[in-house]
């Protein structure tokens, strides 16, 4: 909670007291953006004066070059002095042409550059007929030296010098703008990081202030708790070891009355033997392994004779005594560990016998048949016997792949359902080729 109060306490310092500094801030960053704009305007502009100037330093150097090897062709006839000439009037037009782009925004040199590519035509013109003219007179050279466009070059040359100088004044003036620019940007920046560093800084040593109160008020608590603790402590260390002593007793019945419920569960209520349910496990159980192992399994079901019949003449309190005294019995007869006797329901039972075969089986279920008759309970409501009998079906078989618990259960219904058939208290036997009594 208190850690909360301090979070809403910084929530709305930051807002009253940021928010002043932060768009002071705001408008700082956002004439900075402007000034990193003009600042690149400012370079681009010194960028084109400069390559302005060097296009008219190059138109200079190839005007003279041309005219130095025109004079050189006069004198000496070589061609390689007239290649210059030939070579350099495409460059110099291109030349004048990227210039006169570069200063359209600018009329006294855009007119400038207009003059001079007007007068550089000429000037070939003239000095290309010059040149044609053989073996001249006197009078001749005199035309020709007046035709080479030697007044006129120098008039090209004039212009071009002129324009390369008003093209350095426009250089240095931008430059010390550029260098203005990139001054007040500096500045600026500066100004804008500094004001940040500080914002934060003051920021922080507030939110500082607001902890360290709120930090020694929790010191001043848990003190007090810390006192309170302690007194506690003495009080719950008897407690803990009642606490103890009754846990561990308590643990003690509940052990006790898992183990109950465990064998409530897993056991018949009436008769106390187990049940269905573990009946159905322990045969799949046993069936797996007799699967595994390639050993066979045997399953007796066994069945009260004329069982409602006792009900009727005795009652269900006598018939529940009887189901009782003949699973107690049963059960004496399982001997072996891998041996289950269940009550399968009503006064059905069942026993299942692993790593039996049917010869075994059939002795068991006669000895079990015999247990029964032997308990001499009596039942006057027999048609059979004066007392309590019982009908057996016993059926084995070999786990292999493609059968299941199901099936050897199926056969034994079928043997018991057999021994009913042919007069009851008696054992029949489920074999390949058919019933056995």
């Amino acid at each position: 909670m208190k850690t909360k109060v301090a979070s809403n306490e910084l929530r709305r310092t930051l807002i009253v007291n940021g928010l002043g500094p932060a768009l002071v801030i705001v408008l700082l960053y956002v004439i900075l953006i402007w000034q990193f704009a003009k600042v690149r305007s400012e370079a681009d502009a010194v960028t084109h004066t400069v390559l302005v100037q060097e296009g008219v330093s190059q138109m200079d150097s190839l005007l003279a070059n041309a005219a130095a090897g025109l004079h050189g062709y006069r004198l000496a006839g070589r061609p390689e002095f007239l290649r210059s000439f030939t070579q350099s009037q495409a460059r110099v037009d291109a030349i004048a042409a990227s210039i006169e782009d570069l200063v359209a925004d600018n009329p006294s040199q855009s007119a400038a550059i207009r003059k001079i590519r007007s007068l550089v035509p000429h000037w070939y013109h003239n000095a290309d007929l010059s040149m044609r003219v053989s073996s001249p007179s006197a009078a001749t050279i005199r035309l020709m030296l007046s035709a080479d466009g030697a007044p006129m070059l120098d008039e090209i040359h004039g212009r071009l010098r002129a324009m390369h100088d008003q093209e350095g004044h426009i250089l240095r003036a931008r430059q010390k703008r550029l260098g203005r620019s990139n001054s007040l940007a500096m500045t600026l920046g500066a100004v804008a990081i500094l004001l940040v560093l500080g914002f934060f800084a003051l920021f922080s040593l507030r939110q500082f202030r607001i902890l360290n109160r709120h930090f020694q008020q929790n010191l001043r608590d848990l003190r007090r708790q810390k006192s309170e603790l302690l007194e506690m402590t003495c009080s719950l260390a008897a407690s803990n070891q009642l606490l103890e002593r009754r846990v561990l007793e308590r643990t003690e019945e509940l052990q006790a009355a898992s183990e109950k419920y465990r064998q409530l569960a897993d056991s018949d209520g009436l008769s106390g033997i187990p049940n269905r349910r573990i009946f159905d496990e322990f045969l799949n159980r046993e069936w797996s392994r007799c699967a595994h192992q390639g050993t066979p399994l045997s399953l007796i079901m066994l069945d009260i004779d004329f069982f409602k019949d006792f009900n009727d003449t005795y009652g269900h309190q006598a018939g529940d005594d009887c189901l009782r005294q003949v699973a107690r019995a049963l059960e004496g007869q399982a001997r072996r560990p891998s041996d289950l006797v269940a009550r399968y329901g009503g006064e059905e039972f069942g026993v299942i016998l692993s790593d039996t075969d049917a010869a075994g089986a059939e002795r068991i279920a006669e000895r079990l048949r015999e247990q029964i008759e032997g308990l001499a309970i009596p039942h006057a409501g027999s048609r059979n016997a004066p007392c309590v009998t019982m009908s057996l079906g016993v059926a084995t078989l070999v786990p292999s792949p493609g059968t299941g618990p199901s099936q050897v259960v199926a056969r034994a219904d079928q043997a018991l359902y057999q021994a009913k058939q042919e007069g009851r208290n008696r054992v029949c036997v489920l074999q390949p080729g058919g019933l056995s009594v």
